[in-house]
């Protein structure tokens, strides 16, 4: 594949920096401000506790949702630790 026409990435992680109701108003200002493309995946990820809340207003806009965090092991005794399947269930791909 030619490297212009290579799938490229915009990821926003968002890190600690919002609560709640500035989540919310980031994940509904990002799509109206944006033009998306076939050659480029536009992905959000917000902190684990607000990515239910993004991920149902993120829905049929096209822009994705990802995860800031993710241990490898499906289960097991890693307190605080977020599985693959974790984030599959609330939407993350």
């Amino acid at each position: 594949m030619k490297p212009e026409t290579r799938q490229k990435f915009i990821v926003g992680n968002w890190k600690m920096r919002t609560a709640p109701f500035e989540a919310k108003a980031l994940a509904q200002g990002i799509p109206e401000r944006i033009r998306l493309t076939n050659w480029v995946t536009v992905i959000l990820c917000p902190p684990f506790p607000y990515l239910a809340l993004v991920e149902n207003i993120l829905q049929g806009s096209g822009i994705e949702l990802g995860a800031q965090n993710m241990y490898p092991q499906e289960k097991g005794q890693f307190t605080g630790e977020l599985s693959p399947n974790m984030l599959l269930d609330v939407g993350c791909k």
